[in-house]
């Protein structure tokens, strides 16, 4: 199989291993950090619209080699902050000679259209648009999970497309589309269509959502404003579901779409595993969350060792 891989999009990558926009890659600051790791895409965000300071109270709970689950509620510093912040994030990572990728969120397809127009003007070479978030709540109500819906994901990519070419001079970005699992094939099918021709690639997949889980005293693990413990599940749990939807989304995409696999990656057995349903790359979240940055060094020289002794399989 090897090490290189390729992203229609992006072009060829020295390794599939990539860092998951959520935690420890918000600021310049961390993506400088995240620039010293061998990650072959760094990715910030989810960026939105508005400055926001994330759900309040417990919003992350790990339980180590089982389970993650959050409610981070998107914090950044909105449009203000990565105006003022994205090109200098597109220079560090450019100058250590990796990809620089933009996760956006937004709450209206007018709203990602114009995060979309901002991440291509401060040099992303990736605009993520993250379709499965699911840990959004606005006056005591929980938000949309953007993805489950057919209409409201071909206007998002519409909009984004559009802005997207408007603000291109040079190369065009590569877009990718964030989703939550599907429990329903027929309605992942349904989506597959809209999303056919409009992105590059398809990253499978966000947290599951709406989780639940006690602590060792009998409380709540998560306990954000409105939420009532529910939070989006991640984790080693993950990793039977996420692979099963990165083989759906292959079989349903045509061969120059990608997929990025993404759920429970915390070792180089792991990616070995994603690439073999047909996976470009991975995405790496809870086990970053965990262990810092250090842990892309581990997984990828873990990858490496079974890469170089890996036998071909048979036709």
């Amino acid at each position: 199989m090897g090490l290189k891989t390729r992203i229609f999009g992006l072009g060829t990558l020295e390794h599939p291993i990539m860092n998951a926009a959520g935690p420890r890659c918000k600021t310049l600051e961390e993506v400088v950090d995240l620039s010293r790791t061998p990650v072959a895409v760094v990715t910030v965000g989810s960026i939105t619209v508005e400055p926001r300071p994330g759900n309040q109270g417990d919003v992350y709970h790990s339980t180590p080699g089982q389970f993650s689950l959050n409610s981070l509620g998107l914090p950044n510093g909105g449009i203000p902050y990565y105006e003022e912040n994205l090109s200098g994030m597109a220079d560090v990572v450019h100058r250590a000679s990796k990809t620089f990728g933009v996760s956006i969120a937004g709450f209206t397809p007018e709203e990602y259209a114009k995060l979309a127009a901002l991440a291509v003007q401060g040099g992303a070479d990736m605009v993520e648009v993250n379709l499965g978030c699911p840990n959004v709540w606005q006056g005591g109500k929980q938000k949309r999970i953007a993805c489950f819906d057919p209409g409201l994901v071909m206007e998002i990519l519409t909009l984004v497309g559009d802005a997207t070419l408007w603000e291109i001079t040079e190369n065009a970005p590569c877009l990718v589309a964030k989703v939550s699992p599907f429990s329903d094939p027929v309605l992942l099918g349904e989506i597959a269509q809209v999303i056919k021709g409009r992105v590059d690639a398809v990253t499978a997949i966000n947290t599951f959502p709406n989780a639940f889980a006690f602590t060792g005293s009998g409380r709540p693990a998560i306990s954000p404003q409105f939420s009532k413990g529910l939070a989006g599940m991640a984790g080693p749990a993950m990793k039977a579901i996420g692979l099963g939807q990165v083989l759906q989304w292959r079989n349903l995409l045509p061969e120059d779409m990608s997929v990025i696999g993404a759920g429970g990656v915390r070792t180089g057995q792991d990616v070995q595993d994603y690439r073999r349903v047909g996976a470009s790359a991975v995405q790496i979240a809870t086990a970053h969350a965990d262990e810092g940055a250090k842990v892309f060094d581990r997984i990828l020289m873990e990858y490496v060792a079974l890469a170089e002794a890996e036998v071909p399989l048979a036709p």
